[in-house]
């Protein structure tokens, strides 16, 4: 094959659906995580706020949150291997690691978007920007923001990709929608997932989606949108810690 024919080529995804799961069985699957996970914190607040213990009630709010990704991603596992598929292959875990050339790649594109959205953003309305990070930004000036900030850049990571694009996403990718299809539905679900946010916000959170499902199609593996996912957030949770950015 020659430069000209390589040029013209079709570009192919890296990734294979290998879950046994089929889209109904695979939205209905996701919507029994995301219950149990909301029982499970429930039962876990209302088991501190019975003990009457002042250290435990003022604990609850990362307890409750930890209660919440511990359960989705069990969840998910469980789920996975609910068929006998191996859990790895179904979410995508196993198999070859992203290179750092794909990762340095998928950083940057992520970056050439989001960076530029964020300032128009702090440009336009600085408000409505102060307005969706206050409540991080208070969790990161409390007492037990350590906590905080592993919830933040490793535990919603890992909760939110193995549901959405570790477990979902394979399941719908396997009908007439195809990949792209699956894509566009687990990022609004996954978008709906952060409803507190403002529409500038959800607009961010969308488009981040998108970047992540292009990460996953990219490498063929998980990993990829959870490195990316985690590093966004840890960086959010550094910069709110120690005040690094005008709306933390």
């Amino acid at each position: 094959m020659n430069d000209d024919q390589r040029q013209l080529a079709p570009v192919r995804s890296a990734y294979v659906p290998h879950t046994p799961w089929g889209p109904w069985g695979g939205i209905f699957g996701s919507i029994a995580i995301t219950a149990g996970a909301f029982a499970a914190t429930m039962l876990c607040v209302a088991v501190l706020q019975k003990s009457g213990n002042r250290q435990a009630i003022a604990a609850q709010g990362w307890v409750a949150m930890l209660a919440f990704q511990g359960a989705m991603i069990v969840g998910a596992l469980w789920l996975a291997g609910w068929y006998g598929g191996t859990r790895g292959r179904v979410l995508a875990l196993a198999g070859t690691r992203p290179s750092m050339r794909e990762m340095a790649s998928i950083l940057a594109t992520f970056i050439v978007f989001v960076i530029p959205y964020t300032l128009a953003i702090y440009l336009w309305r600085f408000d409505v920007l102060v307005a969706d990070n206050a409540p991080f930004a208070s969790l990161m000036r409390s007492p037990d923001w350590p906590i905080y900030a592993l919830i933040i850049a490793i535990g919603a990571p890992l909760s939110e990709e193995l549901l959405f694009r570790g477990f979902m996403l394979p399941a719908l990718a396997k009908s007439r929608i195809g990949f792209t299809g699956a894509a566009l539905i687990t990022t609004v679900l996954w978008m709906s997932l952060h409803f507190t946010y403002s529409i500038y916000g959800l607009i961010e959170i969308f488009m981040i989606g998108l970047i992540l499902s292009w990460a996953l199609w990219k490498t063929g593996s998980l990993w990829a949108p959870l490195a990316i996912h985690a590093i966004n957030n840890g960086a959010l949770a550094f910069a709110m810690k120690f005040q690094l950015l005008p709306w933390t």
